[in-house]
Protein backbone atom coordinates (compact mmCIF):
# COMPACT_ATOMS: atom_id res chain seq x y z
CA UNK A 1 0.00 0.00 0.00
CA UNK A 2 1.16 3.27 -0.89
CA UNK A 3 1.28 6.60 1.64
CA UNK A 4 1.81 10.04 0.27
CA UNK A 5 2.12 13.01 2.28
CA UNK A 6 -0.04 15.82 2.58
CA UNK A 7 2.45 17.90 0.35
CA UNK A 8 2.48 14.85 -2.34
CA UNK A 9 -0.83 14.62 -2.27
CA UNK A 10 -1.62 18.73 -3.61
CA UNK A 11 1.23 18.21 -6.03
CA UNK A 12 -0.90 14.97 -7.24
CA UNK A 13 -3.81 17.26 -7.17
CA UNK A 14 -2.31 20.42 -8.79
CA UNK A 15 -1.03 18.53 -11.89
CA UNK A 16 -4.13 16.39 -12.10
CA UNK A 17 -5.61 20.38 -12.58
CA UNK A 18 -2.88 21.08 -14.75
CA UNK A 19 -3.44 18.35 -17.15
CA UNK A 20 -7.16 18.92 -17.24
CA UNK A 21 -7.29 22.54 -17.61
CA UNK A 22 -4.79 21.75 -20.83
CA UNK A 23 -7.41 19.48 -22.01
CA UNK A 24 -10.16 21.43 -21.50
CA UNK A 25 -8.82 24.75 -23.27
CA UNK A 26 -8.02 22.31 -26.34
CA UNK A 27 -11.20 20.97 -26.08
CA UNK A 28 -12.93 24.77 -26.37
CA UNK A 29 -10.18 26.02 -28.95
CA UNK A 30 -10.96 22.72 -30.76
CA UNK A 31 -14.87 23.04 -30.35
CA UNK A 32 -15.08 26.72 -31.85
CA UNK A 33 -13.16 26.25 -34.85
CA UNK A 34 -12.83 22.72 -35.90
CA UNK A 35 -15.62 20.38 -34.17
CA UNK A 36 -15.71 17.84 -36.95
CA UNK A 37 -11.75 17.19 -36.30
CA UNK A 38 -12.33 13.63 -34.86
CA UNK A 39 -12.91 12.46 -38.07
CA UNK A 40 -9.51 12.37 -38.62
CA UNK A 41 -8.99 10.45 -36.05
CA UNK A 42 -11.34 7.69 -36.15
CA UNK A 43 -14.43 8.86 -35.47
CA UNK A 44 -17.76 8.57 -36.92
CA UNK A 45 -19.34 11.16 -39.63
CA UNK A 46 -23.01 10.39 -37.67
CA UNK A 47 -23.69 13.50 -36.17
CA UNK A 48 -25.49 12.50 -32.91
CA UNK A 49 -25.89 9.20 -33.78
CA UNK A 50 -24.52 5.83 -32.01
CA UNK A 51 -24.61 3.23 -34.53
CA UNK A 52 -23.84 -0.24 -33.27
CA UNK A 53 -20.40 -1.45 -34.06
CA UNK A 54 -19.55 1.73 -35.63
CA UNK A 55 -16.66 4.85 -33.97
CA UNK A 56 -18.49 7.19 -31.76
CA UNK A 57 -19.72 10.49 -33.73
CA UNK A 58 -17.72 13.16 -34.41
CA UNK A 59 -19.98 15.37 -32.11
CA UNK A 60 -23.53 15.42 -30.61
CA UNK A 61 -25.78 18.16 -31.76
CA UNK A 62 -27.97 20.54 -30.10
CA UNK A 63 -30.82 20.85 -32.61
CA UNK A 64 -31.94 24.38 -32.59
CA UNK A 65 -34.49 25.05 -35.72
CA UNK A 66 -32.95 22.30 -37.38
CA UNK A 67 -29.66 24.15 -36.62
CA UNK A 68 -26.83 21.96 -35.48
CA UNK A 69 -24.63 23.24 -33.02
CA UNK A 70 -22.14 20.66 -31.95
CA UNK A 71 -21.74 20.22 -27.96
CA UNK A 72 -18.45 19.91 -26.24
CA UNK A 73 -17.84 16.48 -25.78
CA UNK A 74 -15.01 13.99 -24.12
CA UNK A 75 -12.14 12.01 -25.16
CA UNK A 76 -13.84 8.21 -26.40
CA UNK A 77 -17.14 9.56 -25.10
CA UNK A 78 -19.79 12.24 -24.97
CA UNK A 79 -21.12 15.96 -23.98
CA UNK A 80 -22.59 14.13 -20.70
CA UNK A 81 -19.48 12.64 -19.59
CA UNK A 82 -17.29 15.72 -20.61
CA UNK A 83 -20.05 17.82 -18.06
CA UNK A 84 -18.92 15.29 -15.12
CA UNK A 85 -15.47 15.43 -16.25
CA UNK A 86 -16.20 19.46 -15.78
CA UNK A 87 -17.78 18.86 -12.15
CA UNK A 88 -14.60 17.24 -11.02
CA UNK A 89 -12.35 19.46 -12.20
CA UNK A 90 -14.31 22.64 -10.76
CA UNK A 91 -13.59 21.07 -7.41
CA UNK A 92 -10.01 20.33 -7.85
CA UNK A 93 -9.81 23.95 -8.84
CA UNK A 94 -11.47 25.29 -6.07
CA UNK A 95 -9.34 22.87 -3.37
CA UNK A 96 -6.12 24.01 -4.81
CA UNK A 97 -6.53 27.44 -6.01
CA UNK A 98 -9.28 28.47 -3.73
CA UNK A 99 -12.48 29.42 -5.80
CA UNK A 100 -10.22 30.87 -8.13
CA UNK A 101 -10.76 32.72 -12.15
CA UNK A 102 -9.47 29.56 -13.12
CA UNK A 103 -13.22 27.98 -12.39
CA UNK A 104 -14.37 30.54 -15.72
CA UNK A 105 -12.66 27.97 -18.00
CA UNK A 106 -14.13 24.42 -17.22
CA UNK A 107 -17.72 26.77 -16.48
CA UNK A 108 -17.48 27.72 -19.93
CA UNK A 109 -16.87 24.15 -21.24
CA UNK A 110 -19.63 22.86 -18.67
CA UNK A 111 -21.99 25.48 -20.40
CA UNK A 112 -21.11 24.56 -24.17
CA UNK A 113 -21.78 20.75 -23.51
CA UNK A 114 -25.38 21.26 -23.14
CA UNK A 115 -25.25 18.78 -20.60
CA UNK A 116 -28.86 19.68 -18.71
CA UNK A 117 -27.58 17.06 -15.64
CA UNK A 118 -24.70 18.10 -15.26
CA UNK A 119 -25.60 21.96 -14.97
CA UNK A 120 -28.07 20.43 -12.52
CA UNK A 121 -25.84 18.43 -10.67
CA UNK A 122 -23.45 21.00 -10.22
CA UNK A 123 -25.70 23.78 -9.05
CA UNK A 124 -27.12 21.32 -6.84
CA UNK A 125 -23.57 20.71 -5.39
CA UNK A 126 -22.69 24.58 -5.34
CA UNK A 127 -25.47 25.07 -2.95
CA UNK A 128 -23.38 24.00 0.39
CA UNK A 129 -20.67 26.63 -1.15
CA UNK A 130 -23.13 29.60 -1.77
CA UNK A 131 -23.48 31.76 1.31
CA UNK A 132 -27.13 32.04 2.59
CA UNK A 133 -27.10 35.78 1.87
CA UNK A 134 -26.47 34.90 -1.86
CA UNK A 135 -28.93 32.01 -2.08
CA UNK A 136 -32.26 33.88 -2.57
CA UNK A 137 -30.40 36.67 -5.16
CA UNK A 138 -28.71 33.72 -7.10
CA UNK A 139 -31.94 31.68 -6.76
CA UNK A 140 -34.06 34.28 -8.09
CA UNK A 141 -31.70 35.36 -11.16
CA UNK A 142 -31.71 31.50 -12.44
CA UNK A 143 -35.22 31.56 -12.44
CA UNK A 144 -35.27 34.86 -14.86
CA UNK A 145 -32.41 33.01 -17.06
CA UNK A 146 -33.92 29.54 -17.38
CA UNK A 147 -37.45 31.95 -17.99
CA UNK A 148 -35.57 34.21 -20.47
CA UNK A 149 -33.72 31.15 -22.39
CA UNK A 150 -36.71 29.10 -22.54
CA UNK A 151 -38.47 32.48 -24.03
CA UNK A 152 -35.88 32.54 -26.41
CA UNK A 153 -34.48 29.30 -27.49
CA UNK A 154 -36.74 26.62 -25.61
CA UNK A 155 -34.81 23.99 -27.15
CA UNK A 156 -31.44 24.79 -25.23
CA UNK A 157 -33.75 23.49 -21.93
CA UNK A 158 -35.91 20.96 -24.04
CA UNK A 159 -33.19 19.40 -26.53
CA UNK A 160 -36.30 19.19 -28.95
CA UNK A 161 -38.02 15.63 -28.39
CA UNK A 162 -35.43 14.67 -25.97
CA UNK A 163 -37.12 15.30 -22.64
CA UNK A 164 -39.94 13.46 -23.80
CA UNK A 165 -37.97 10.11 -24.60
CA UNK A 166 -36.72 10.50 -21.17
CA UNK A 167 -39.73 10.65 -19.16
CA UNK A 168 -41.19 7.71 -21.77
CA UNK A 169 -37.59 5.70 -20.88
CA UNK A 170 -38.04 6.09 -17.20
CA UNK A 171 -41.31 5.18 -17.06
CA UNK A 172 -40.50 1.73 -19.14
CA UNK A 173 -37.71 1.38 -16.69
CA UNK A 174 -39.95 1.70 -13.59
CA UNK A 175 -42.39 -0.79 -15.21
CA UNK A 176 -39.73 -3.07 -15.69
CA UNK A 177 -38.90 -2.68 -12.25
CA UNK A 178 -42.13 -3.41 -10.76
CA UNK A 179 -42.86 -6.66 -13.20
CA UNK A 180 -39.44 -8.25 -12.60
CA UNK A 181 -38.72 -7.12 -8.64
CA UNK A 182 -35.56 -9.29 -7.93
CA UNK A 183 -34.15 -8.44 -11.57
CA UNK A 184 -33.92 -9.70 -14.92
CA UNK A 185 -29.69 -10.14 -14.76
CA UNK A 186 -26.95 -8.61 -15.60
CA UNK A 187 -26.59 -7.32 -19.34
CA UNK A 188 -30.03 -6.77 -19.37
CA UNK A 189 -30.17 -3.12 -19.10
CA UNK A 190 -28.46 -0.17 -19.45
CA UNK A 191 -26.17 0.11 -22.73
CA UNK A 192 -24.65 -3.45 -22.24
CA UNK A 193 -27.97 -4.61 -23.27
CA UNK A 194 -27.83 -3.53 -26.80
CA UNK A 195 -24.79 -5.89 -27.03
CA UNK A 196 -27.26 -9.11 -25.52
CA UNK A 197 -30.44 -8.21 -27.38
CA UNK A 198 -29.76 -6.08 -30.31
CA UNK A 199 -31.02 -2.41 -30.23
CA UNK A 200 -34.77 -3.03 -31.03
CA UNK A 201 -34.85 -5.14 -27.35
CA UNK A 202 -32.54 -2.90 -25.19
CA UNK A 203 -33.75 -1.61 -22.06
CA UNK A 204 -32.05 1.52 -22.18
CA UNK A 205 -34.14 3.77 -19.10
CA UNK A 206 -30.90 6.65 -19.20
CA UNK A 207 -30.78 6.26 -15.27
CA UNK A 208 -28.25 4.24 -13.73
CA UNK A 209 -29.96 3.63 -10.42
CA UNK A 210 -33.07 1.98 -12.73
CA UNK A 211 -30.30 -0.03 -14.71
CA UNK A 212 -29.44 -1.60 -11.50
CA UNK A 213 -33.00 -2.02 -10.24
CA UNK A 214 -33.74 -3.88 -13.69
CA UNK A 215 -30.79 -5.88 -13.39
CA UNK A 216 -30.12 -6.92 -10.05
CA UNK A 217 -33.97 -5.87 -8.55
CA UNK A 218 -35.27 -3.79 -5.96
CA UNK A 219 -33.01 -4.41 -2.81
CA UNK A 220 -29.84 -4.38 -4.61
CA UNK A 221 -31.45 -0.88 -5.80
CA UNK A 222 -32.38 0.42 -2.50
CA UNK A 223 -28.63 -0.87 -0.97
CA UNK A 224 -27.37 1.36 -4.06
CA UNK A 225 -28.94 4.22 -2.75
CA UNK A 226 -28.04 4.00 0.46
CA UNK A 227 -24.52 3.43 -0.10
CA UNK A 228 -24.00 6.48 -2.17
CA UNK A 229 -26.51 8.62 -0.02
CA UNK A 230 -24.18 7.05 2.86
CA UNK A 231 -20.83 7.82 1.20
CA UNK A 232 -21.60 11.78 0.67
CA UNK A 233 -22.62 12.18 4.04
CA UNK A 234 -20.08 11.41 5.77
CA UNK A 235 -18.01 13.00 3.33
CA UNK A 236 -19.47 16.65 4.00
CA UNK A 237 -19.50 15.81 8.24
CA UNK A 238 -15.69 15.03 8.28
CA UNK A 239 -15.83 18.81 8.51
CA UNK A 240 -12.45 19.71 6.13
CA UNK A 241 -12.69 21.00 3.29
CA UNK A 242 -11.08 18.57 0.77
CA UNK A 243 -13.81 16.17 1.68
CA UNK A 244 -16.88 18.21 1.47
CA UNK A 245 -15.26 19.04 -2.01
CA UNK A 246 -14.94 15.55 -2.89
CA UNK A 247 -18.57 15.02 -1.45
CA UNK A 248 -19.91 17.71 -3.91
CA UNK A 249 -18.26 16.35 -6.92
CA UNK A 250 -19.69 12.53 -6.00
CA UNK A 251 -23.18 14.28 -5.20
CA UNK A 252 -23.36 16.28 -8.97
CA UNK A 253 -22.20 12.97 -10.65
CA UNK A 254 -25.09 10.87 -8.70
CA UNK A 255 -27.44 13.36 -9.46
CA UNK A 256 -26.34 13.38 -13.11
CA UNK A 257 -26.45 9.17 -12.76
CA UNK A 258 -30.50 10.26 -12.27
CA UNK A 259 -30.56 11.18 -15.99
CA UNK A 260 -28.01 8.94 -17.58
CA UNK A 261 -26.24 5.56 -17.76
CA UNK A 262 -23.47 7.65 -16.26
CA UNK A 263 -21.31 5.41 -13.81
CA UNK A 264 -20.15 3.35 -16.88
CA UNK A 265 -17.49 5.69 -17.38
Amino acid sequence: QLFFSDIEKKKIIKWACYSLLIATSIGLVVWMIAPDIGIHFGYSPYESSYVEAKPLPIYHCLFIQDHCIPRLQATFSGPNQAGALMALLLGLIALVFQFSWWLLLPTAALVVTFSRSAWVGVVIAALYWIPKKWLLKGGITAIIVLVAIIAWKPDIITHGLSSVEHLDKTSAGIEHILKEPLGSGLGTAGPVSRRVFGEEKALISENWYLQIGEEAGIVSLLLLLLFTAWIIKDLFLIGNKQSAIVGSILLAVSIQAIFLHLWED
